[in-house]
């Protein structure tokens, strides 16, 4: 399967933001929205993401298989979208797994990132499609993660690596190939 790279973000894109785990509060979306919107990045929340956003807490899921796979394909085909963030981590996102359609994915290359969760939803995205995909932030820790101007400067292509200072190195050396992200969680 040949790799496709997803274009970098620039300034003015549209992130696009659906949840296929938990649930995420409207607060919680509006402050990652506004985040941002005050980098430069447009903002289209799926309305998807708010089903449950007004629930009680104890309401952990963000709607139906079907609700999150449609959301998904939304999002995927919709060329004014240039990058899809998960909305927040939690459970439930392998239930979407069966139903996505990849080839939708591969031929609209954009960037996807989530983690927790999440991560089974992008490293399938990645194994069935052929596309990067990003093990990062979702939505919701965005505000929450120091690193999240430099991240969205590597999404952006502004930063071609990754500074390891105090990283201890069991076996020196380079390597090439294919890394699938994750967490063990």
């Amino acid at each position: 399967m040949m790799i496709i790279q997803p274009p970098f973000l620039i300034s003015g894109d549209t992130i696009g933001v659906m949840a296929p785990s938990s649930r995420i509060a409207r607060a919680d979306i509006d402050c990652a929205k506004s985040f941002l919107e005050e980098r430069g990045y447009g903002v289209f929340i799926h309305p998807q993401t708010y089903l449950h956003a007004d629930d009680d807490p104890a309401t952990q899921y963000a709607g139906t298989v079907q609700e999150k796979v449609s959301a998904l394909h939304d999002l995927a085909a919709n060329s004014d979208i240039k990058a899809v963030f998960f909305a927040s981590g939690g459970q439930r996102a392998m239930h979407m797994l069966d139903h996505i359609d990849y080839t939708l994915i591969a031929q609209n290359p954009k960037i996807y990132m989530g983690f927790s969760d999440n991560t089974s939803l992008v490293n399938a995205i990645s194994a069935k499609s052929g596309l990067v995909t990003y093990h990062g932030p979702t939505f919701k820790r965005l505000l929450k993660n120091p690193q999240a101007d430099f991240n969205l400067r590597l999404l952006s292509g502004l930063e071609k690596s990754i500074p390891l200072e105090g990283a201890t190195t069991l076996k020196n050396g380079t390597a090439e190939g294919t890394l699938f992200g994750g967490n063990l969680a």
